[in-house]
């Protein structure tokens, strides 16, 4: 019996600095040398921010929200951000 194995894993992954800046009056995604800038509209209580960010940068990626996921700075303005891409 012969048996093939299968990479089921068809992503890559890249981790992103962003920096924050929530009560903006606009949503907006901006690259800079340190990483990416994103303007929410969102305020940062009970997790709104971050809500907001993960759709915001699903939109700007063209990835599901499932594909997004923040690795450190819950609860800061300056995060590190798990991009999950198809390879």
């Amino acid at each position: 019996m012969n048996s093939e194995s299968y990479s089921m894993d068809r992503f890559k992954e890249e981790i992103i600095e962003v920096r924050v800046k929530p009560g903006s009056s606009r949503n907006e995604v901006k690259e800079t040398p340190y990483g990416f800038e994103v303007k929410l509209t969102s305020s940062p209580e009970k997790g709104r921010a971050n809500e907001h960010l993960i759709e915001i940068l699903s939109g700007h990626f063209g990835v599901k929200k499932s594909n997004i996921k923040i690795k450190t700075g819950h609860s800061s303005r300056k995060k590190l951000i798990v991009l999950r891409r198809p390879a």
